[in-house]
């Protein structure tokens, strides 16, 4: 008889809550590093964060290193340049969006999958959605890097003009935006 013998007697959880519950479970159950589906998405561990616009990822064993697409940030001092102002606020804010957590990689359809450094061109998923990409944009870590075509163009360049006119980030000084 249900509920003796530390029998359950409960009907297991259905309706849209139990499935979500579900398929974020199985979600988390496969590899850290799956392979590459149909649509070129890889999911990988961010072992490193170079900069505001590039990271350094393991997919499945093998190192990449991720250039963002559509994103351009202010670049890090190297060798006898110094850091340009906010570099190191947008290498910061990469590394606690993405630093050492899994991420998914998205290509951009019909366009070059790596650029003329041997960089990965992606966008940068986290496990809820967010795209690293735009987050930076939005909240003035960087620019719109419109100078090559892509999908999301037109969205980065809202997102510029909203960060620009809310002179948020790189954008708090500069009264002509013109840069």
């Amino acid at each position: 008889m249900p509920g003796e013998l530390g029998q359950r007697s409960e009907r297991p959880p259905r309706g849209p809550r139990a499935l979500l519950a579900f398929l974020f479970a199985l979600w988390f159950t496969f590899p850290v590093a799956a392979p590459a589906s149909q649509d070129g998405v890889e999911s990988g561990l961010v072992i490193h964060v170079s900069d505001g616009d590039t990271i350094v990822v393991d997919l499945d064993g093998q190192i990449e290193t991720v250039r963002l697409i559509g994103v351009d940030t202010p670049e890090l001092g190297r060798q006898d340049r110094p850091a340009q102002p906010m570099a190191l606020e947008a290498a910061r804010f990469a590394r606690r969006m993405v630093g050492k957590k899994t991420v998914l990689l998205r290509p951009e359809p019909d366009r070059p999958d790596r650029d003329r450094y041997g960089r990965l061109l992606r966008y940068v998923l986290l496990q809820d959605g967010i795209c690293l990409n735009a987050e930076i944009i939005k909240r003035g870590y960087g620019r719109a890097l419109l100078r090559y075509p892509f999908f999301r163009a037109k969205e980065f360049a809202v997102f510029e003009r909203q960060a620009r006119a809310a002179r948020l980030g790189i954008w708090a000084g500069n009264k002509t935006a013109s840069e």
